[in-house]
């Protein structure tokens, strides 16, 4: 490794040139108004490496998980826990503050699930102000058209004429949104905008975090956190100020420091199915198909002309794959062989809050609040929490995240 580690400083390109971050970047009284306003245009370019990579030639010759096997300690001001858009969104803007800071992550690569699938128009207007032209304008062109989504539909089965529809762009919420906002809301998947996001953003892979330790005061850092991965037999010890937690609704600092959550309202038990069709689609193009028939009650999610995904109530729900597989071809109707069930997990629809505090974490996104999935707005939310709280962490104004 020090041999090829020798070798690559001398190969170093001339067009990506290595830089360490000012450790006084932590120091809120080094950033102005005018610098984060700066840094918040689309042509600041957010900065190439990390510290960590400060001493390597090019992004191209090690990755951060090859990185993680040359030490097993490592120390940043700020720790990003987190890769799903959330964490990415903030890891881009913390970058472009010229923040230090790192990115760990329990997944690996971006995942194939859908999930969430509308992108509202305030996250559409925080998006166009944060992202580089080009990426904005590639999301533009991912974004399904307006045809294919702006209806919902009440219906018994998705091949004949809906019962009733509601197209959601003729609405007055709607109207009001265009006399107020410049940006339209679009259809993408969030497994497509997380993997826009991810571009230039380094995250440490494969990497979960087991352990948080409150140092002593005088430390040079306030925690110690502690990460297992499978790729290696050392835990990796990372010395940080403050952890953000962008882990979703399942974050391990739930478990580490229980306190229960603030739930709101009822909670429905689900079995969420991820699949796609082969020359079948639905009647009538929309974003959400409402089916009532005797064998199925469901709400189907479109999210392309062949990927779906299906909500079925948990006690309606068959256990046999094959009966599920059937029910989903009845609700067509169409041959079993037309559908390919890529996934079927359960999970329970709940909207909560945890207001746990925990010294030297800051909840982001679904780690804070949980949302039913109506709006997507667990992700946008999560990309409006991000967004905020860079700003906070650059200019060292953490107190009032919490109460936004």
């Amino acid at each position: 490794l020090l041999l090829i580690l020798f070798l690559s400083l001398g190969l170093r390109p001339l067009s990506a040139p290595t830089r360490s971050l000012p450790h006084h970047i932590f120091s809120p009284h080094k950033l102005s108004e005018g610098s984060i306003s700066a840094c918040l245009s689309p042509e600041c370019e957010p900065p190439r490496f990390c510290r960590l990579h400060s001493f390597l030639p090019s992004p191209w010759v090690f990755s951060a998980m090859t990185l993680s096997t040359l030490s097993s300690t490592l120390s940043t001001p700020f720790t990003v826990v987190g890769s799903g858009p959330t964490g990415l969104f903030l890891s881009r803007l913390l970058s472009r503050f010229g923040v230090d800071h790192l990115t760990l992550s329990s997944s690996t690569g971006v995942s194939p699930h859908p999930k969430a699938h509308y992108v509202n128009a305030r996250t559409m207007e925080m998006l166009s102000a944060s992202l580089p032209p080009p990426l904005f304008e590639r999301l533009g062109s991912l974004a399904a058209p307006s045809d294919e989504w702006r209806r919902f539909h009440v219906r018994h089965d998705l091949l004949s004429a809906p019962i009733a529809s509601i197209d959601h762009f003729e609405t007055e919420e709607y109207r009001n949104l265009k006399e107020t906002c410049d940006f339209e809301p679009a259809h993408v998947p969030q497994n497509v905008l997380a993997g826009l996001l991810a571009e230039g953003v380094e995250v440490m892979e494969g990497h979960t975090l087991t352990a948080v330790k409150h140092n002593p005061p005088g430390s040079p850092h306030n925690l110690t956190l502690t990460f297992s991965s499978p790729r290696s037999r050392t835990p990796l010890t990372v010395h940080t100020d403050r952890l953000l937690d962008c882990s979703g609704s399942s974050s391990p600092i739930h478990s580490l420091f229980p306190s229960p959550p603030v739930t709101f309202g009822p909670t429905l038990p689900l079995l969420n199915v991820h699949y796609n069709t082969s020359n079948v689609h639905p009647s009538s193009p929309g974003m959400l198909h409402f089916v009532y028939n005797p064998s199925c009650v469901c709400v189907v999610v479109a999210h392309s002309p062949t990927s779906y995904v299906m909500q079925i109530p948990l006690a309606l729900a068959p256990s046999d794959p094959r009966a599920l597989r059937e029910m989903i071809a009845g609700v067509y109707p169409c041959r079993a062989e037309c559908i390919n069930v890529l996934e079927a997990s359960p999970w329970t629809m709940r909207t909560a809050l945890h207001r746990g505090v925990v010294p030297g974490v800051t909840r982001v996104g679904d780690a804070s609040h949980v949302f039913p999935p109506a709006g997507g707005l667990g992700m946008n939310t999560g990309i409006n929490d991000g967004y905020h709280l860079a700003w906070r962490v650059a200019m060292g104004e953490l107190e009032g995240y919490e109460e936004e």
